[in-house]
């Protein structure tokens, strides 16, 4: 799962600055395109959107990750558990459009993502992921 912050989009696989998403990008062999895919822009310009792709015979599910240091979560929890749900859900849908055997999934929303929810981010992924699996 390639979890993506609201610019990143717009940067393309070779302007992404996290490391984590650079090795993902070079082993998907993406490191050095400009951008994504018309169809993968288009799932991720929907909010919280997600797109199965395959790129050389590897698949990867992009999702445009709940960017909790927006204001419109500030101080609201279960707003972010909601949005977090959704995520995970969109998620799971792709994932089983895959067929794939097995799915390696992150925690959405990390680092400046997380805005004031960092503490908080582990219990609210736990509480999205089981409403989310429930809502399938």
């Amino acid at each position: 799962v390639d979890a993506l912050g609201p610019d990143a989009p717009d940067r393309g696989p070779a302007g992404a600055t996290d490391p984590i998403a650079k090795a993902l990008y070079q082993w998907l062999g993406l490191d050095e395109a400009k951008a994504f895919p018309a169809e993968v822009l288009a799932a991720l310009a929907k909010d919280l959107g997600a797109k199965l792709q395959e790129y050389g015979g590897r698949q990867v599910i992009h999702i445009a990750a709940p960017d909790l240091s927006d204001l419109q979560y500030q101080g609201s929890p279960d707003e972010v558990i909601e949005a977090l749900s959704i995520a995970y859900k969109h998620i799971f849908e792709q994932f089983a459009l895959s067929g794939l055997p097995r799915l390696r999934l992150p925690v959405l929303s990390t680092g400046a993502l997380s805005g004031e929810f960092e503490d908080d981010l582990a219990e609210f992924t736990a509480k999205a992921f089981t409403r989310a699996k429930q809502e399938l």
